[in-house]
């Protein structure tokens, strides 16, 4: 029914002449591409394809005269295609972009209106900074019903004040201030608990995934520190079944610098996705202790180990044991210096 509807249209559209297609308003179609418009698109300078099913705009670029474009109001996740020389106004708001690398291609846009996308860091607003815009709206309170009405949690962010001074030339419509109290506090930094089956989390949340300081209990394993976007990232301190880890997290895993304690040994020093990898220092439980490179928890590189007899030995290691060229030095003083082999001097 719907794509009569917008046959018919386009028939009638036809018999128009090149001034009125100048302008043309197709919204509220229910239209899910752009496949019967091609034929018109060299007369088209104003286009309103707002409240629609749109998930692509992949024929757009042939609209190379095109200066205002509605699209706002539909299902598109990305706009990339998006290169029209000439346009300088385009409304996108009540989609699901996250991405505004397509400012690039948009050369004279001069007005844009991004508001209830999916920006929810500063690093997605970079582009912003290239572009030539006398007009950005990131928020505002209108909304169609039945689109994404989710705002860009960006504007939660405690940098967004400081990033939007970098574009002394924009008029920033955003009214991030207007958001009723309840909006706030599920989108912005909140005190949350959600409790589930072998699941507990108090602390501070944003759109209701932990985010800044908080505990999280799950069956074998606690963790007490900072988190983002729902996960582990920056400083804590973790406990699980026979280990301590207190240090830095990203992305969910420990990576940075830190300290691990475990029945077997302690170590002190630099970790990647979870495992002792870098500069660091291990003792062990006999009271030995190793200080050099580490790879995936293993000693690999270069390295010393003191062992608990007051010998020592300097060299390359892989594999956990000595590889390469090194020097053993006994609990005597003896030197002897060559090349080693899983731990046996081969030469």
């Amino acid at each position: 029914m719907q794509d009569q509807q917008t046959q018919n249209l386009i028939q009638l559209i036809q018999t128009l002449d090149q001034q009125k297609l100048q302008i043309w308003d197709l919204h509220g179609q229910s239209m899910q591409n752009l496949d019967d418009l091609q034929q018109v698109e060299p007369y088209v300078i104003q286009l309103n394809l707002s409240l629609n099913s749109l998930q692509s705009l992949h024929l757009i670029p042939f609209f190379t005269n095109l200066q205002h474009l509605d699209i706002s109001c539909n299902k598109l996740t990305q706009i990339d295609n998006l290169i029209i020389p000439n346009l300088k106004k385009l409304n996108c708001a009540q989609n699901f972009i996250s991405d505004l690398q397509f400012i690039s291609n948009l050369p004279e846009l001069r007005i844009l209106h991004i508001q209830y996308n999916k920006l929810t860091n500063i690093n997605q607003l970079e582009p912003l900074k290239h572009s030539r815009l006398e007009e950005l709206t990131l928020h505002d309170l209108t909304i169609s019903p039945g689109y994404n009405y989710l705002p860009n949690t960006v504007i939660f962010s405690p940098e967004i004040a400081e990033f939007l001074l970098e574009l002394p030339k924009t008029v920033i419509n955003k009214r991030f201030n207007q958001l009723p109290k309840h909006i706030k506090e599920l989108f912005g930094q909140a005190q949350i608990h959600i409790k589930q089956e072998n699941v507990e989390y108090e602390g501070q949340g944003q759109m209701m995934y932990p985010h800044g300081l908080g505990k999280l209990q799950m069956q074998d394993i606690s963790y007490e520190g900072d988190f983002q976007a729902g996960r582990k990232h920056g400083n804590g301190i973790e406990q699980g079944q026979g280990y301590q880890f207190k240090g830095q997290f990203k992305d969910g895993v420990i990576s940075g610098q830190g300290i691990i304690k475990q029945p077997n040994l302690t170590y002190e020093g630099e970790f990647k996705s979870n495992q002792r990898s870098g500069k660091g220092v291990c003792l062990y439980a006999d009271g030995s202790f190793y200080e050099g490179d580490f790879v995936n928890n293993q000693r690999a590189g270069k390295g010393t180990y003191y062992d608990t007899d007051g010998s020592t030995f300097v060299g390359d290691w892989k594999n956990d044991v000595a590889n390469g060229f090194g020097k053993f030095v006994d609990e005597k003083g003896a030197i002897s210096e060559g090349v080693w082999k899983d731990n046996e001097k081969v030469e």
